[in-house]
């Protein structure tokens, strides 16, 4: 609100939200640039599309729900949940590469 004024209040916590998922979703990078070493580049892109895809029909019920808050706390839930799938990926992979 310090730069955009009183009109952008109500949208403090989308951009919270946002901003979490856009910091959570930092993870992944570290994670899909591990799968391409390990020769998987497609797995990281696969995540991204699966989770897209999966989560998609959520966003509807959430903006119901929790109106335009619901786009962040939907950025947030994909977010997760890619992480939490690269990283499973990364840790099964990682077992089976030869070192």
């Amino acid at each position: 609100m310090l730069l955009g004024g009183a009109s952008f209040g109500g949208g403090t916590a989308l951009l919270i939200l946002i901003a979490g998922a856009r910091a959570a979703g930092l993870a992944g990078a570290p994670l899909a640039s591990g799968l391409t070493a390990l020769g998987l580049p497609g797995r990281s892109m696969t995540v991204g599309l699966v989770t897209s895809l999966a989560l998609y029909p959520l966003l509807p019920l959430l903006l119901w729900a929790f109106g335009t808050d619901g786009a962040g706390w939907h950025a947030l839930l994909q977010n997760g949940v890619a992480i939490l799938a690269l990283a499973a990926m990364f840790r099964s992979d990682a077992r089976r590469a030869p070192a």
